[in-house]
């Protein structure tokens, strides 16, 4: 490795965790300075086994939630020197709602594939408090970095508005929680004044299945 560079592999996948988590972060930071050394960041995402070679060109990886790679294999790249940076943003017990629990291999290959990564990896970065209680049982090097999006990439396109503009952003993966909202939707609803000043911007996909019942959340009957 160069005295003078910090060298990292960023092994990232197209997805909203993953540009929020990695993608956004790390090119704010990539070129600065750390410790008197120069942060050097590179991405990946089309990342698999036969790419280890390359990765130990590396000081330091890190990627989100999963990579397509055995533990092993992970280990040894530990043993010849790179570190692993785990980041997860959500808990591993999958809820009833969330589309990998309707079959429970895919429960238990999540649950338990993120507990091994936590285990082999050098540090491990979680997005809030309750999780990183759930972490602390497979890692004793975590920090907690929130989510974060930056209200410059969601601009509404609809120009200035006297109302009270709230940006919902969910995903197939988030249905259910964003659903959650139903009842203080409800309530907004019934009164006409307020709902005349707030004004609600949804982003996602909307042919993602579950999408229909989040705009009907909005829309069905409602003032808003």
């Amino acid at each position: 490795m160069e005295d003078n560079k910090i060298k990292v592999l960023c092994a990232y996948k197209s997805g909203g965790s993953d540009y929020h988590r990695l993608s956004y972060p790390l090119n704010k930071i990539k070129d600065s300075v750390v410790e008197g050394k120069e942060l050097k960041i590179d991405f990946i995402d089309a990342f698999d086994e036969n790419l280890l070679t390359k990765v130990l060109e590396y000081d330091i990886l890190i990627y989100n939630w999963d990579v397509p790679i055995t533990a092993p294999k992970l280990g040894e790249l530990q043993a010849k020197g790179v570190k692993i940076i785990y980041v997860i943003d959500d808990s591993f017990e999958v809820s009833e709602g969330n589309l990998d629990y309707l079959e429970s291999y895919r429960r238990e290959y999540v649950k338990n594939r993120v507990k091994q990564h936590m285990l082999i990896a050098n540090a491990v970065i979680t997005s809030n408090g309750a999780l990183t209680l759930q972490a602390m049982q497979y890692s004793d090097n975590i920090a907690v970095i929130p989510n974060f999006l930056d209200p410059e990439d969601f601009k509404s396109t609809k120009g200035v508005s006297n109302k009270l503009r709230v940006g919902i952003f969910s995903n197939a993966s988030h249905i259910e929680n964003t659903l959650t909202l139903k009842g203080a939707i409800n309530s907004i609803s019934k009164n006409k004044d307020l709902c005349s000043k707030i004004e609600f911007v949804l982003c996602g996909n909307d042919g993602q299945e579950g999408w229909k019942e989040i705009i009907e959340m909005f829309s069905k009957k409602k003032n808003i």
